[in-house]
């Protein structure tokens, strides 16, 4: 039968036909395809289909996305408002420090701020917030320790030897685990001999363990003398000084020198112009 080309024109897609039959051109002119040929697809339909797929996987992808990296019960708004918020950046000062500087701003009179030394701070503003909450300090009182010590250069060395923005000394910055050079011999890295100074492994010349370090300990004299004015002092002149001589408060301090009787009102104008 295979044979008869004219007992075969009329055929519909055999499902059992010998391999040599699909040779004769004429005998498969009238087969429509098997249902295991593939159909070629037209090249609009082709393209539309490609870009169904990539839109869809897109759409997965975007999902696990939402899933994994959005907190429930956000919408989209909020996460956008968040992001360009500035209320992140605000510090959150614990509310007896917070009182404690209320009141010590009527107390001492703005200290005029100069520019430069305010644009120099302003450049480690970030440091500043995340040591203010870490540490639970007002970030203004930070910065006005900062212009006090250094005037915001993180190069600076102190003819005792305190280094970089919030005036480290070598004993100290060592407790706060701030690195310091074990070659340096006394008198080496003060003002004057600065090319003594190893700025490379010197960490208090690193800006952000500097503040870090530094915020630390003016944190931790706040909490052992239970106010601002005798932390500040203690942070100049030393807290056995301030313990052997002081009271309660500042004003009751005998025996003040007088770059101590200076220090703490210039840093208290200077947050008072900060904060105004």
């Amino acid at each position: 039968m295979i044979k008869n080309k004219k007992a075969v024109s009329g055929l519909k897609s055999p499902l059992n036909f010998s391999p040599g039959f699909l040779h004769s051109k004429k005998a498969v002119s009238g087969l429509k395809a098997p249902c295991f040929f593939p159909r070629v697809l037209p090249e609009g339909e082709k393209a539309a289909t490609q870009t169904s797929i990539i839109l869809l996987i897109g759409m997965v992808v975007a999902v696990i996305i939402i899933i994994t990296f959005i907190p429930i019960g956000k919408t989209f708004a909020e996460i956008v408002i968040n992001t360009f918020s500035s209320d992140d950046d605000k510090v959150e000062v614990p509310e007896e420090l917070e009182k404690d500087l209320t009141t010590l701003k009527l107390k001492y009179q703005p200290a005029e701020v100069p520019t430069s030394a305010l644009e120099n701070i302003n450049k480690y503003e970030e440091t500043i917030n995340e040591a203010a909450r870490e540490y639970g300090l007002d970030p203004n009182l930070i910065k006005a320790v900062i212009i006090k010590e250094s005037w915001g250069q993180p190069y600076e060395v102190s003819t005792a030897g305190a280094v970089g923005l919030m005036q480290l000394m070598p004993d100290t910055a060592i407790e706060l685990g701030v690195y310091v050079p074990p070659t340096y011999e006394k008198g080496d890295c003060v003002r004057g001999k600065e090319i003594t100074c190893n700025i490379i492994a010197d960490e208090r010349f690193d800006p952000i363990k500097n503040i870090m370090a530094g915020s630390k300990y003016l944190a931790d004299r706040i909490k052992d003398f239970g106010n601002v004015e005798l932390a500040l002092a203690s942070y100049n002149w030393g807290p056995s000084r301030v313990k052997n001589n002081c009271g309660a408060t500042f004003d009751t301090c005998k025996n003040l020198p007088e770059e101590t009787a200076n220090y703490v009102p210039k840093i208290m104008g200077y947050y008072n112009s900060l904060t105004a």
